[in-house]
């Protein structure tokens, strides 16, 4: 009995457990806090909102950094090489500044892990392109993908070979992954 309770002191850690980074999908509506008191000051999230002081946030996931049009980025963002998704943004999310040195963003991080999980699992869920298209199919008529494909090519096939999704409504996302990945692609 000694060596259970031992043992699961260890694994759940001394107050039986602790919720942190990976204790599961964060919570949406937590994010939607977050976001509203945190963020909204600078950003907004719905398909056609406006740019404040820093970019709207729609179709951020699979994006590459910098690249959303109408917005000026610093030349470190823009430069920066990074393609948005879940691990880049909880490391991001938690010193801007460091994350991506010369950013003029103007956000000291959140430090608690569980509500930067939060966060994204909000960015996830209300950035989403597909669930905001008119049409409803996730793809073409002027969205995200196409003004990335007309401005930024090298970045809109770098954007399409990391989304998971992109094959869903383009076809040539499948080549870029395996092109990109190394034909890692799923």
């Amino acid at each position: 009995a000694w060596n259970q309770r031992r043992e699961s002191t260890r694994i759940m850690g001394k107050k039986g457990g602790k919720k942190g980074a990976d204790a599961g999908p964060g919570d949406v509506a937590k994010g939607a806090k977050i976001f509203k008191t945190k963020c909204s000051a600078c950003h907004t999230v719905e398909a056609g909102g406006s740019n404040k002081q820093g970019p709207n946030l729609h179709g951020l996931f699979g994006r590459a950094a910098g690249s959303s049009d109408g917005y000026s980025y610093s030349a470190a963002m823009s430069g920066s090489g990074v393609a948005w998704g879940e691990d880049s943004l909880m490391e991001f999310l938690l010193a801007p500044k460091k994350y991506v040195a010369g950013t003029k963003m103007a956000f000291a991080g959140i430090k608690k892990p569980a509500e930067r999980k939060d966060l994204v699992a909000y960015l996830n869920e209300s950035t989403d392109k597909e669930k905001a298209t008119p049409d409803g199919d996730g793809g073409g008529g002027g969205d995200i993908w196409d003004t990335e494909r007309e401005h930024h090519p090298g970045g809109f096939a770098l954007a399409l070979a990391l989304d998971p999704r992109a094959h869903l409504y383009y076809p040539e996302a499948r080549s870029l992954q395996r092109t990109y990945m190394g034909g890692r692609a799923k």
